[in-house]
């Protein structure tokens, strides 16, 4: 079929491959508490 497993289970047109630093980060982002996010976001819309 020419498709990964992902792109088979994904719902709607938009799959999406990480790198391996892409998923570090969302592992990480995952982690944090939501304020700690709102943290991160105010820090990196201030970069």
């Amino acid at each position: 079929m020419g498709i990964t497993l992902s792109q088979f289970f994904s719902e709607g047109d938009d799959a999406i491959s990480l790198t391996p630093e892409q998923r570090e980060l969302l592992d990480n982002w995952s982690a944090l508490t939501f304020e700690k996010q709102q943290v991160v976001k105010e820090l990196l819309r201030k970069m």
